[in-house]
Formats: C-alpha cells, structure tokens, sequence
C-alpha cells in the first residue's frame, strides 16, 4: 500500500506539471511522451487518452497491483500447503489401516494352519505315485522276459 502512495506521489506532480516540463513527443516511444492537448487537437500517437487524475489513479492500481499479487500469492501457498497437510495425513491413515488389516489377515493365516495341523495328504499321494511307477516298470520288465 505504501508502494501504492509513493507512486501516486510521484506519478501526480509529473501529471501535473508536465506542461512545464514536456518535451517533444516521439510517436516511435508514446510511453515516455507526456503532451497536452487541447480540444479539437490530434495526438501524435495512437492509443487511448486519459485525464491527468485518471492517469494518477491507473498509475496508483497499478502500484497496488503487485501488492495485491504477492497477497494473493501467499494464500495461495498457504492453500496449498495445508491442502498437501491434508493429503499426508488422508495417505498415513490409509496406510495404517491396509496394515492393521495386514497383521489380521496374517493372523487369521497362521490360526488356520494352526488348527488343521501339517498335511500328510501330499506325501501319501507321492509315496502311492512312486510305488505305482516302479511296480509298472517290474511289471513290464517281467513281461517283456516272458515273451522271448
């Protein structure tokens, strides 16, 4: 806001006294011209033309503009900073729920194998297959003998 003020101060009594002042206005650089016009007058220059306390007013918004922005900048960051706050702590707690439900699962696991015991199914299923094998190749060693 201060910046705003000191730039109007500046900005006014240049506005103002420019009659004084004033050079030669160069079409070629219209943002360095300052030239009274009288009514009925041409510019020298394309563009809009304003009112010295129109001047001093844009000049003062446009002071205030960069405040403004770097207000608006801060709460932007702040935004967004509690936003990713948010989301950290929405994450951690997804993350201690899958593992709590990681640890229930492992137990109900371990209940289950504690329960039904080891399992003799398998080896019997591989002994009976094994047996079977090598009584098939007595068998056809034996038959084979007996047709020469």
């Amino acid at each position: 806001m201060t910046r705003a003020l000191v730039w109007a101060l500046l900005l006014y009594p240049q506005a103002t006294w420019s009659q004084t002042f004033a050079k030669e206005c160069d079409p070629a650089d219209a943002r360095s011209c300052v030239q009274p016009l009288a009514a009925g007058e041409l510019a020298p220059f394309d563009g809009q033309l304003l009112t010295m306390r129109r001047a001093a007013k844009l000049a003062a918004a446009a002071g205030a503009c960069s405040e403004r922005l770097k207000l608006e900048l801060e709460r932007e960051k702040e935004i967004s900073s509690s936003e990713l706050d948010y989301v950290k702590a929405v994450c951690a707690a997804e993350q201690a729920s899958a593992k709590t439900q990681q640890d229930l699962l492992m137990r109900r696991i371990a209940a289950l194998e504690s329960e039904t015991g080891p399992s003799w199914l398998p080896m019997i299923i591989a002994g009976a297959s094994m047996i079977g094998s090598v009584s098939m190749l007595v068998l056809s060693i034996c038959l084979i003998k007996s047709a020469k």
